[in-house]
């Protein structure tokens, strides 16, 4: 309908916003001050929430926690099976802060297992701890998901000693791999419940209305306490079977485009360790996100993430400069 396309409006914000940052970004050293730019906005965001959490164990934001749902109000984290380690959380699962971790936290965590200087595993080391920290506290499942898979992606394809604990990990997994899935898909039976309640309402009202409802909808499956936890189902909530080629379109490109990263990188890699580190990097980090956005929670990626996704789509400007300077190179050494 005409009013579901006016109120897709924020759709189609975030779908102008990736286009005009794939604009504004043109060469490596652009690409590295925006990954610099989104990690110095998760340090200090971390920071804003340790000291959220102290505040609300402390009581010192009496005000704040009367603007913030019952859900965000300090509580003991339930994700821990053994109550002598659950810690006070006062981002519960309604906050779902964690999401937003999925990037910079997979990211520092990739670097200790390619081959970089020892500063930077360093500068990573207490922002991984703290970010780690804020992660437990936090009582949402789709961040732990997300970053296990950019965790052993990068330890498969890491270029350092740390890869052969791959072998240990897989040792371990007979034991592991149980506890572990059932507490990504049945930790809570509510949420197994309210994903399977949710796919025929938002198949019907797709059929219903091919170009969308806009955030209205979405609006009103949340007060039902349905939630699409999909990104291509929020696709179809806001903006219909456009918004959702749209973004499978945006999916398959970025897929191509870490091809070609690896094209143009893997024949020199030994020689630009720090930029073939990056690549594999942010696409395990890509592929984290991707599954824990279609399988867990949906503020992964689509709602809020964006700018990740640009990012995503510009790796090969790492393999395009190393490529030009392998070139150089070899241009310097025959003259």
């Amino acid at each position: 309908t005409i009013e579901g396309v006016r109120l897709s409006f924020s759709f189609i914000v975030k779908i102008c916003s990736y286009f005009l940052l794939l604009q504004f970004i043109r060469n490596e050293k652009e690409l590295t001050k925006s990954i610099k730019m989104i990690m110095i906005g998760a340090g200090l965001a971390t920071l804003l929430a340790i000291y959220q959490q102290y505040a609300f164990i402390s009581g010192g934001m009496p005000k704040l926690k009367t603007v913030m749902m019952e859900g965000a109000v300090s509580g003991l984290n339930y994700n821990f099976p053994y109550a002598p380690l659950r810690p006070l959380a006062g981002m519960n699962h309604s906050a779902a802060f964690g999401s937003y971790l999925t990037f910079p936290l997979a990211l520092l965590l990739g670097i200790f297992f390619f081959r970089m200087p020892l500063k930077y595993r360093l500068w990573a080391l207490i922002p991984t701890i703290l970010m780690f920290l804020v992660l437990v506290m936090n009582d949402t499942r789709a961040a732990y998901f997300s970053i296990l898979i950019s965790f052993l992606i990068c330890m498969m394809l890491g270029n350092n000693k740390l890869r052969y604990s791959l072998f240990v990990l897989l040792m371990m997994a007979p034991i592991l791999i149980v506890p572990v899935y059932e507490f990504l898909f049945f930790h809570r039976e509510t949420s197994v419940a309210t994903r399977q309640e949710v796919l025929p309402i938002v198949f019907e009202f797709a059929l219903q209305n091919p170009l969308g409802g806009g955030i209205l909808f979405f609006q009103k499956t949340n007060e039902m306490q349905l939630g699409a936890h999909s990104s291509f189902l929020q696709m179809l909530t806001f903006g219909g079977i456009p918004a959702m080629l749209i973004y499978l379109y945006i999916l398959v490109s970025i897929f191509f485009q870490f091809r070609k990263s690896f094209n143009g990188i893997w024949s020199i890699r030994d020689n630009y360790p720090m930029r073939y580190a990056f690549i594999i990097i942010l696409s395990a980090i890509f592929v984290g996100a991707l599954i824990t956005s279609e399988l867990v929670h949906p503020r992964t990626t689509n709602k809020d993430h964006w700018a990740f996704l640009a990012i995503f789509f510009l790796t090969p400007l790492f393999s395009e400069a190393a490529v030009e300077d392998e070139k150089r190179i070899k241009f310097e050494n025959s003259t």
